[in-house]
C-alpha cells in the first residue's frame, strides 16, 4: 500500500476515485456500485478477482481470464 501511494503522486489522478479497502470492506464497495449501475473498476488478487467472476459470470468483469 506504501508503494501505490507513493507512485500515485507521480500521476494526474484527479477526477478518479481511488480508495484502497480491506478485500471485505472493497466487495461490498464494489457490489453497492455495481447494484446502482455505476461503472466500477476494481484492481484485486486472484482470489477476489475469481471470486467476482463466479459471483457475477454474465457481467463482463474486465479481468485476465477474458485473454485465454
Amino acid at each position: 500500500i506504501e508503494k501505490v501511494n507513493t507512485y500515485l503522486k507521480d500521476h494526474d489522478t484527479s477526477g478518479l476515485d481511488i480508495q484502497i479497502m480491506s478485500p471485505v470492506e472493497a466487495a461490498k464497495h464494489s457490489l453497492a456500485r455495481i447494484r446502482k449501475g455505476q461503472d466500477t473498476i476494481s484492481v484485486t488478487g486472484n482470489v477476489l478477482r475469481d471470486y467476482n467472476t463466479d459471483l457475477f459470470p454474465i457481467l463482463e468483469l474486465g479481468t485476465s481470464a477474458k485473454m485465454l
